[in-house]
């Protein structure tokens, strides 16, 4: 046999639990007994034994039960409760026979009273009226105010932005992400910075065409960034990976 120590908290708590449940088992024998002695079942004798062991709790669950006795209704709905209408609202009228008929007197409805609008409301919407062109012309300022995409020209002066940007990436021989593809079309064009904005928007629009559709430049990024770097098709093998000269100059 094996022997299990036990510490004073775990012995304190094991006598509680079992305590409890001691407790739980004599309310429920004394209630079943209980039931059972009004039912005819358990003789005095044995009621007598079981409040010895149970330290007489049947008796006073006996005390604390009463019987209840629903009396009889009748079913259905509840009769509905009359209600008296006030004196002041009922007069009678004696008819030719000598009848009397009960008649709801009308209420007669106050008049609202009629509110006048102060005349400030007015000088607000004069004002309104007025102000309203004001902001009219404002927002025409506005938008006559944005600035114009750069010109394109024409015939044999259009700007090509296929040749620049490859001209760009070329002439720096390493790659270049669209940000200084953009700053290099700038300077090439001797363009100034107030339009850089609008090159870059250009740059941006070219590189996507030129990689995805024309097949004229392919994307490579660095290890751990999210931008990518443009390199003409020469600077890579057949399999898609740089040359080791261009893979150096990206790391």
């Amino acid at each position: 046999m094996k022997k299990i120590t036990l510490t004073q908290p775990e012995v304190n708590h094991l006598r509680e639990f079992y305590q409890a449940e001691l407790e739980k088992a004599k309310t429920r024998i004394a209630t079943l007994t209980s039931v059972l002695s009004k039912l005819g079942e358990v003789t005095p004798s044995q009621e007598a034994e079981i409040n010895k062991l149970l330290g007489e709790k049947v008796t006073s669950l006996k005390k604390q039960t009463k019987t209840v006795v629903k009396k009889p209704g009748r079913r259905g709905r509840p009769p509905k409760a009359k209600v008296e209408l006030p004196a002041a609202t009922i007069e009678d009228k004696v008819t030719k026979t000598g009848k009397a008929v009960k008649t709801k007197t009308a209420v007669k409805a106050t008049p609202k009273a009629k509110v006048v609008k102060p005349k400030s409301k007015t000088v607000k919407v004069v004002a309104d009226s007025q102000q309203k062109p004001a902001a009219k012309m404002v927002a025409k300022k506005k938008v006559t105010s944005k600035r114009k995409p750069l010109k394109k020209g024409r015939g044999s002066n259009k700007m090509k932005w296929n040749e620049v940007v490859v001209d760009v990436i070329k002439n720096s021989n390493t790659l270049l992400d669209s940000n200084s593809i953009a700053q290099k079309a700038a300077e090439k064009l001797k363009l100034s910075d107030s339009d850089f904005n609008r090159v870059k928007s250009s740059v941006a629009t070219t590189l996507t065409k030129l990689a995805k559709t024309d097949k004229k430049l392919f994307v490579h990024k660095k290890p751990g960034s999210r931008a990518g770097y443009y390199a003409l098709p020469q600077w890579q093998t057949e399999s898609g990976e740089l040359l080791p000269e261009y893979k150096e100059k990206l790391s």
